[in-house]
This record gives structure tokens, sequence and C-alpha cells, in this order.
């Protein structure tokens, strides 16, 4: 690493441990990365926020210091969606909540009273060509143009089930799904979430375009994320990490990521040979333990960006403790994407799943908590 390079990456973040600060929430539950985030009111006043929606059924919101301030019910939401599959918080008084495999929406309040409901099969432009939507599994901050994204996983075209062209053999099916999910979609946007609703596709041809080849299948949860006005798609089949133009939806860039402390990338599978239920334990597996990008953070101060690159493991544990035993890094990059320094946070008392950038610094959980219903984080100041 250059001279310039290593002063850079002790001027990012205070290394001074007198100046990080640690933060403990008083959750109450569990809560899975997709179900937490940031996110600002009018004013530009930072919130955190923890979601709980299998038993207790609500989102509880803190101050960026730790102060509990007030619980979402999430009640009204549940009673329409069923099963809630994400939720993004555009304001504190309209909270997008997205359903798991019927491509509903609700907005509610923040007293949980919805205020909008969106069937998403009745807005998209593509009738025949059928998806499910999702949230990205790790959260993100909302664009400022208050757009919402989803992934679009492609499922089935109506004209090929009424022509009687959809396999029904298992095995063909599923070579047959991941051949024509290559070149489908792999975002949707939605606009005027309050209004009169809007959806467009974009980043399209995002599997083929990871390898160039029709050759391989991508069995994943969906990975963007969202900072400076761009999406970044994060795949663990590639060491790229792809950029999206938020205005023409097209994929402009690929900027390629490199660790001194792990290899980033899962080798894809041969679709010809890909069984799902087969290949489900294997790909598990390496999900958890090969090294992988998972999220992208911009810092407006000094026009950096941020990836956070979990690194490989050997740990043969349960999936909760091979995650959390496993190092990450923070590598920055400039605002042209050049990659300027690594700090790297093996064997270190921190967690590289749940990281959230204010905006004075990252917030990045410790392992070592209190107890299970309490998060304690230590903020990283930016100098």
């Amino acid at each position: 690493m250059s001279l310039y390079s290593l002063l850079l990456l002790f001027a990012v973040f205070s290394c001074n441990k007198s100046q990080n600060q640690d933060i403990t929430f008083d959750v109450g539950f569990n809560s899975q990365p997709k179900f937490t985030g940031t996110f600002q009111d009018s004013k530009g006043t930072e919130f955190v926020y923890f979601a709980e929606p299998v038993s207790r059924k609500c989102i509880k919101v803190f101050s960026t210091t730790g102060q509990y301030l007030y619980t979402i019910p999430l009640k009204e939401a549940i009673g329409f969606l069923q099963h809630i599959g994400g939720i993004q918080i555009v304001s504190k008084d309209t909270i997008v909540i997205n359903s798991e495999y019927t491509n509903q929406l609700c907005a509610i309040n923040s007293e949980g009273t919805i205020l909008k409901k969106i069937f998403l099969n009745d807005i998209v432009p593509d009738k025949i060509n059928q998806y499910e939507f999702g949230t990205s599994y790790m959260n993100y901050p909302v664009s400022i143009q208050k757009s919402l994204f989803f992934a679009a996983d492609w499922s089935s075209n109506l004209n090929d089930e009424k022509a009687g062209k959809v396999p029904q053999e298992s095995d063909k099916y599923h070579e047959y799904r991941a051949q024509q999910q290559l070149y489908k979609p792999y975002l949707l946007r939605i606009t005027n979430i309050l209004d009169k609703p809007t959806a467009e596709f974009g980043a399209d041809s995002f599997y083929y375009k990871i390898n160039n080849t029709d050759k391989f299948t991508y069995p994943e949860l969906p990975f963007f994320t969202h900072a400076n006005d761009k999406l970044f798609l994060i795949t663990p089949y590639d060491k790229n990490i792809f950029v999206v133009d938020e205005n023409t939806l097209k994929i402009e860039n690929k900027i390629p990521i490199h660790s001194a402390h792990t290899n980033i990338g899962i080798k894809p599978i041969p679709i010809d040979s890909f069984d799902i239920l087969g290949n489900e334990a294997t790909l598990n597996y390496k999900f958890q333990t090969i090294g992988s990008n998972t999220r992208v953070f911009f810092n407006e101060k000094q026009n950096l960006y941020y990836v956070i690159v979990l690194h490989s493991t050997n740990h043969k544990m349960t999936t909760r403790d091979r995650t959390e035993a496993r190092g990450f890094s923070i590598i920055t990059l400039d605002s042209t994407f050049k990659q300027i320094a690594e700090r790297n946070f093996a064997n270190t008392d921190y967690f590289g799943v749940y990281i959230f950038p204010i905006k004075n610094g990252l917030l990045i959980d410790k392992k070592a908590k209190p107890n299970e219903k309490q998060i304690t984080f230590t903020l990283f100041k930016y100098l």
C-alpha cells in the first residue's frame, strides 16, 4: 500500500479509541439486516430503526445516539400483506412495506395507518412476463428523488405457458427459468408512491453481463444499495460492483474490488448441471464462507465511497456462528472509483453485516453484546 493510501486510511476513520464511541440500542428483539436501516426527516435529522414483523409486529425508531423515540405498529400492514418481505422508510410518515410472494405494497404513517395500497402487477409495464419483486437483503437509504427500488425475479412467461413451452420436468424447468433470467431486468423502480405510482424496469440482462455468456446460473438473494445518486448491484458471484445510472437505469460501469485479505467471488453453476435441491446446501455453504462484497456507502464530507467486503472463512460452525466469525474489510474508493485504501477488521470484535452510515461516521455492530436484545455499535468517526 502506498504512503498516500496509508495516510488517507488513517485520516478517513478516527483510529483514536477515545474519539470512537460505543452506542447501545435497547431494541428488545433480534432484527434481520433487511429489516434494519437509517433514514432522515425533512430537517436532515438522522434515525436508526429495527423491525420485527413476525412476533413483535413493529418498527422501533431510535436516535443515532441510541435514545428510543417511538414504535410504529405493523398490525394494519400485516393484515393487508400477510407476510412482510421488506421495509423502506422514505420519511417519518411514509413507510413503504412489501409483501413476500404476492407483489403487494402498502405505505403506512408513523401510527401504522395504511395510506396507500398498491398491487405491483397492475402497474408494471410488462404484463406477459411474470416476476416476484423484493427488496435488497441489505437495506439502504432511499434515493433523494423518493424513488423506490425492488429486485425483479423473473418467474414465468404467460405466452410460453399458453403454448405449452414450459418444461414440466423439474431439472428442465429450472434450466428454462435460469436461461430466461439471464436476459431479464434486474430492477423495478416505483415513483409517485402516494399519488399515481408508476413503474419501470432497469438493469436489463444483468446476469448475462456478469460473464457475457449464457452458460451459467446465479441463484442468490438480491443485493443492491444506493449511494450518491447511483445504484450499485452486488453479486457474490463476481468481484465487480455494477453501477446503474439512476436516470436511465442502465448499467454504466463496473468497479473491480480487490482485497489484500480475501479472494472475492463464488464460481457460478453451469445451467445444464443445475439442480436446485442438490445444490442448495452447497450454495448456502459457499455464501456463508467465500469472500464477497456486500454494501456500498458514500461519505459526503470527503467525497469517498466505502465497500464492505466479507472475508472467506473455514469455520465449520452453525450458520449464525460462521457468519459472525467472519472478518471483513472496509475498502475506500475515491470519487472516480479508484481503490485507495483498505482497513482490515479480521479477528476484531466487530460484525461486518450490521453497518450503518450516518453523517459523521459508520456505526459498526460489536459482537460482544450485553444480551441478545440489546445491540451495541461503535461509531467510527470521520475526521
